[in-house]
């Protein structure tokens, strides 16, 4: 996920050893490792910006609640992890996900606006900047070359100190916290480039929360109402023969859920002649949707002028339609 590039930016240019400039102010090495510091010990920040061809809003909430918006290009999702679950929302990249054209576009039919998850969505590593030890322990070893104090930051005043590959702007006083990094020079570093994030709220109650009505692409009770016809039976008025109208009805199972379709489910029935001309058909909507598993029966009437004046071999049938799926 982009949230990996974004923490492995950060983490990668937090933390350095003091230069002796700076006087009246804290010590660099106070700043740099004040800020390693606050940032991985913060029960919460927000971090915004732009790296490479993206614009990407992250917040995080310690120790496994997250929230990720990213923008590239015309492609925009969100991605959200409570407490080792993660949740995606954005139909354009679920598309991006799957190599099928067709199946892509189904499935982000399917799913539309609503969050989707999966057992196989796996939850993103952000120890790089929550576990301070490994902060300092990985990357306390860039030295920054220069050195400008009192610049204004949204209001902020800063320390600004320009590392090889990174600027980095650090509240002057306790506690000393990063509010913004950049590239320095357009270097591209682990494959990112033209970095320029904003690190603000931090320690602020974002009220992150598992979202409600969620897809799950492993229970299908959270999917829109898709029905199956087990079997189609005709009233019979003697021996092997439909009725005038012919009546017939279908035994169906709803093997999904109850949310999310744009319409009702219907089910259409036909007769056929042996020659595969139609008789007629009839048409039975399901509505009210039936919960996951529930069989019923479902009926209509078929009366044509093609069946009443008919008097050889047929067959009959039903199929299910499900806007949702279709």
């Amino acid at each position: 996920m982009r949230k990996l590039l974004l923490t492995s930016a950060t983490a990668l240019v937090i933390g350095a050893c003091g230069l002796p400039f700076g006087l009246g102010h804290a010590s660099t090495s106070q700043l740099e490792n004040g800020a390693a510091d606050n940032l991985a010990k913060a029960k919460s920040v927000e971090a915004k910006g732009t790296f490479t061809q993206d614009t990407t809003t992250y917040q995080f909430v310690a120790p496994t609640t997250e929230d990720v918006q990213v923008t590239q290009g015309s492609l925009s999702y969100e991605a959200l992890q409570i407490n080792g679950k993660i949740y995606f929302k954005g139909s354009g990249y679920l598309e991006s996900q799957i190599t099928d054209p067709t199946e892509a576009q189904q499935l982000a039919r399917v799913v539309g606006d609503r969050w989707y998850t999966s057992k196989d969505a796996q939850p993103v590593d952000t120890s790089a900047i929550t576990d301070a030890n490994k902060v300092k322990t990985n990357f306390l070893s860039t030295i920054a070359t220069k050195r400008t104090d009192d610049v204004m930051v949204d209001g902020q005043n800063t320390a600004e100190l320009t590392l090889s590959d990174f600027i980095l702007n650090i509240t002057e006083d306790s506690p000393y916290r990063l509010v913004r990094l950049r590239s320095a020079n357009a270097k591209t570093v682990q494959g990112i480039s033209k970095v320029d994030m904003k690190y603000t709220n931090y320690n602020k109650d974002f009220a992150l929360a598992a979202p409600a009505n969620v897809f799950d692409f492993d229970d299908p009770t959270t999917w829109p109402p898709r029905y199956e016809v087990d079997a189609v039976h005709q009233q019979e008025v003697s021996a092997r023969s439909c009725g005038d109208p012919c009546v017939l009805s279908a035994d169906v199972e709803n093997t999904g859920g109850l949310n999310g379709a744009p319409a009702p489910s219907t089910v259409t029935f036909v007769l056929t002649a042996a020659n595969q001309s139609s008789l007629g058909s009839c048409k039975a909507t399901i509505q009210p949707d039936r919960p996951h598993g529930q069989k019923f029966s479902v009926s209509c009437s078929i009366q044509s002028s093609a069946w009443t004046n008919y008097a050889g071999d047929y067959t009959y049938g039903a199929t299910a339609d499900n806007p949702a799926y279709d």
